[in-house]
Protein backbone atom coordinates (compact mmCIF):
# COMPACT_ATOMS: atom_id res chain seq x y z
CA UNK A 1 0.00 0.00 0.00
CA UNK A 2 2.64 2.48 -1.03
CA UNK A 3 0.13 4.79 -2.77
CA UNK A 4 0.35 8.20 -1.09
CA UNK A 5 -3.44 8.61 -0.94
CA UNK A 6 -3.73 5.30 0.90
CA UNK A 7 -1.02 6.41 3.33
CA UNK A 8 -2.83 9.67 4.02
CA UNK A 9 -6.09 7.80 4.65
CA UNK A 10 -4.33 5.47 7.09
CA UNK A 11 -2.79 8.43 8.91
CA UNK A 12 -6.17 10.12 9.17
CA UNK A 13 -7.74 6.90 10.50
CA UNK A 14 -5.00 6.60 13.14
CA UNK A 15 -5.64 10.16 14.27
CA UNK A 16 -9.38 9.46 14.49
CA UNK A 17 -8.65 6.27 16.47
CA UNK A 18 -6.65 8.34 18.91
CA UNK A 19 -9.76 10.49 19.38
CA UNK A 20 -11.72 7.35 20.27
CA UNK A 21 -13.49 6.65 16.97
CA UNK A 22 -14.61 3.01 16.87
CA UNK A 23 -15.65 3.49 13.26
CA UNK A 24 -12.10 4.53 12.30
CA UNK A 25 -10.69 1.48 14.10
CA UNK A 26 -13.11 -0.82 12.26
CA UNK A 27 -12.00 0.75 8.99
CA UNK A 28 -8.32 0.15 9.84
CA UNK A 29 -9.13 -3.47 10.59
CA UNK A 30 -11.06 -3.80 7.33
CA UNK A 31 -8.19 -2.31 5.34
CA UNK A 32 -5.32 -4.21 6.97
CA UNK A 33 -6.66 -7.51 8.27
CA UNK A 34 -6.40 -9.57 5.04
CA UNK A 35 -2.76 -8.63 4.40
CA UNK A 36 -1.72 -9.05 8.01
CA UNK A 37 -3.54 -12.37 8.26
CA UNK A 38 -1.66 -13.61 5.19
CA UNK A 39 1.62 -12.59 6.78
CA UNK A 40 0.68 -14.27 10.08
CA UNK A 41 -0.20 -17.41 8.12
CA UNK A 42 3.24 -17.38 6.53
CA UNK A 43 4.91 -17.01 9.91
CA UNK A 44 2.87 -19.59 11.79
CA UNK A 45 2.13 -22.02 8.98
CA UNK A 46 -1.33 -22.69 10.35
CA UNK A 47 -4.68 -21.08 9.69
CA UNK A 48 -5.93 -21.40 13.28
CA UNK A 49 -2.66 -20.09 14.73
CA UNK A 50 -2.75 -17.13 12.32
CA UNK A 51 -6.32 -16.35 13.39
CA UNK A 52 -5.26 -16.46 17.05
CA UNK A 53 -2.32 -14.18 16.29
CA UNK A 54 -4.55 -11.67 14.54
CA UNK A 55 -6.92 -11.56 17.48
CA UNK A 56 -3.96 -10.69 19.71
CA UNK A 57 -2.66 -8.19 17.15
CA UNK A 58 -5.90 -6.22 16.99
CA UNK A 59 -6.20 -6.18 20.77
CA UNK A 60 -2.63 -4.85 20.99
CA UNK A 61 -3.33 -2.24 18.32
CA UNK A 62 -6.50 -1.09 20.12
CA UNK A 63 -4.57 -0.74 23.39
CA UNK A 64 -1.57 1.08 21.99
CA UNK A 65 -2.53 2.99 18.85
CA UNK A 66 -2.44 6.18 20.90
CA UNK A 67 1.26 5.53 21.57
CA UNK A 68 2.16 5.40 17.86
CA UNK A 69 4.20 8.60 17.68
CA UNK A 70 4.73 8.65 13.91
CA UNK A 71 1.38 8.01 12.25
CA UNK A 72 3.15 7.61 8.91
CA UNK A 73 4.81 4.44 10.22
CA UNK A 74 1.53 2.55 10.72
CA UNK A 75 2.37 -0.04 8.05
CA UNK A 76 5.72 -1.00 9.60
CA UNK A 77 4.21 -0.88 13.09
CA UNK A 78 1.43 -3.31 12.17
CA UNK A 79 3.81 -5.78 10.52
CA UNK A 80 6.15 -5.55 13.53
CA UNK A 81 3.29 -6.42 15.89
CA UNK A 82 2.30 -9.39 13.72
CA UNK A 83 5.94 -10.54 13.64
CA UNK A 84 6.25 -10.43 17.42
CA UNK A 85 2.85 -11.98 18.16
CA UNK A 86 3.55 -14.77 15.66
CA UNK A 87 6.87 -15.51 17.35
CA UNK A 88 5.08 -15.61 20.71
CA UNK A 89 2.52 -18.00 19.27
CA UNK A 90 5.26 -20.27 17.90
CA UNK A 91 7.00 -20.34 21.26
CA UNK A 92 3.76 -21.19 23.01
CA UNK A 93 3.09 -23.99 20.57
CA UNK A 94 6.65 -25.26 20.92
CA UNK A 95 7.32 -25.18 17.20
CA UNK A 96 10.90 -24.41 16.23
CA UNK A 97 12.13 -23.91 12.67
CA UNK A 98 9.17 -25.83 11.29
CA UNK A 99 8.49 -25.73 7.58
CA UNK A 100 5.13 -24.99 6.08
CA UNK A 101 3.38 -25.67 2.83
CA UNK A 102 2.85 -22.59 0.66
CA UNK A 103 -0.57 -21.04 0.92
CA UNK A 104 -2.73 -19.89 -1.94
CA UNK A 105 -1.69 -16.52 -3.33
CA UNK A 106 1.90 -16.60 -2.15
CA UNK A 107 4.72 -14.64 -3.74
CA UNK A 108 6.08 -17.44 -5.91
CA UNK A 109 5.86 -15.48 -9.11
CA UNK A 110 7.34 -12.33 -7.60
CA UNK A 111 10.93 -13.37 -6.89
CA UNK A 112 13.60 -12.82 -9.50
CA UNK A 113 16.50 -15.27 -9.63
CA UNK A 114 19.39 -15.57 -12.05
CA UNK A 115 21.65 -18.60 -12.35
CA UNK A 116 25.42 -18.49 -12.42
CA UNK A 117 25.35 -18.64 -16.23
CA UNK A 118 23.37 -15.37 -16.23
CA UNK A 119 20.15 -17.01 -17.38
CA UNK A 120 17.07 -17.11 -15.23
CA UNK A 121 16.14 -20.81 -15.03
CA UNK A 122 12.51 -19.79 -14.95
CA UNK A 123 12.82 -18.36 -18.47
CA UNK A 124 13.08 -21.92 -19.71
CA UNK A 125 9.72 -22.81 -18.17
CA UNK A 126 6.20 -21.63 -18.79
CA UNK A 127 4.63 -19.39 -16.14
CA UNK A 128 2.73 -22.18 -14.34
CA UNK A 129 5.79 -24.43 -14.11
CA UNK A 130 7.92 -21.55 -12.88
CA UNK A 131 5.42 -20.72 -10.11
CA UNK A 132 5.34 -24.38 -9.01
CA UNK A 133 9.16 -24.54 -8.90
CA UNK A 134 9.48 -21.34 -6.90
CA UNK A 135 6.82 -22.53 -4.45
CA UNK A 136 8.75 -25.78 -4.02
CA UNK A 137 11.93 -23.78 -3.38
CA UNK A 138 10.18 -21.50 -0.91
CA UNK A 139 8.75 -24.51 0.89
CA UNK A 140 12.31 -25.66 1.60
CA UNK A 141 13.21 -22.39 3.31
CA UNK A 142 12.66 -21.75 7.02
CA UNK A 143 9.42 -19.89 7.69
CA UNK A 144 11.22 -16.71 8.80
CA UNK A 145 13.12 -16.57 5.49
CA UNK A 146 9.92 -17.07 3.53
CA UNK A 147 8.39 -14.17 5.43
CA UNK A 148 11.47 -12.04 4.79
CA UNK A 149 11.18 -12.60 1.03
CA UNK A 150 7.46 -11.90 1.17
CA UNK A 151 7.93 -8.63 3.03
CA UNK A 152 10.69 -7.48 0.70
CA UNK A 153 9.38 -8.54 -2.71
CA UNK A 154 5.62 -8.39 -2.27
CA UNK A 155 5.06 -5.83 0.49
CA UNK A 156 8.04 -3.86 -0.89
CA UNK A 157 9.62 -2.96 2.44
CA UNK A 158 13.14 -1.55 2.25
CA UNK A 159 16.03 -3.03 4.23
CA UNK A 160 15.70 -0.19 6.75
CA UNK A 161 11.98 -0.87 7.21
CA UNK A 162 12.60 -4.62 7.47
CA UNK A 163 15.20 -4.04 10.16
CA UNK A 164 12.60 -2.11 12.16
CA UNK A 165 9.87 -4.70 11.62
CA UNK A 166 12.08 -7.68 12.45
CA UNK A 167 14.06 -5.99 15.21
CA UNK A 168 17.44 -6.80 13.64
CA UNK A 169 20.24 -4.64 12.18
CA UNK A 170 19.93 -3.49 8.57
CA UNK A 171 23.13 -5.33 7.65
CA UNK A 172 21.62 -8.56 8.95
CA UNK A 173 18.53 -7.97 6.79
CA UNK A 174 20.69 -7.45 3.71
CA UNK A 175 22.75 -10.52 4.50
CA UNK A 176 19.68 -12.69 5.04
CA UNK A 177 18.07 -11.45 1.84
CA UNK A 178 21.23 -12.23 -0.08
CA UNK A 179 21.78 -15.69 1.43
CA UNK A 180 18.12 -16.63 1.10
CA UNK A 181 18.06 -15.57 -2.55
CA UNK A 182 21.25 -17.57 -3.19
CA UNK A 183 19.74 -20.63 -1.50
CA UNK A 184 16.57 -20.36 -3.59
CA UNK A 185 18.60 -19.80 -6.76
CA UNK A 186 20.74 -22.90 -6.04
CA UNK A 187 17.62 -24.97 -5.59
CA UNK A 188 16.26 -23.75 -8.92
CA UNK A 189 19.59 -24.50 -10.63
CA UNK A 190 19.63 -28.05 -9.18
CA UNK A 191 16.14 -28.90 -10.39
CA UNK A 192 16.93 -27.45 -13.81
CA UNK A 193 20.00 -29.71 -14.23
Amino acid sequence: MTDRREQILDEWLVLRCRDGSHEAFRELVRRWHPRLLGYARRLTGQEDAAADVMQEVWMAVARSIGKLLDVSSLRQWLFRIVTRRSADCQRRRGIEEARFAPVAGDAAGEIETTCSDGVNPLDRLNREEAVVRIREGLHRLPRDRQALLWLHFVEEFSAVELAEILGIPRGTVKSRLHHTSVELRRYLERIES
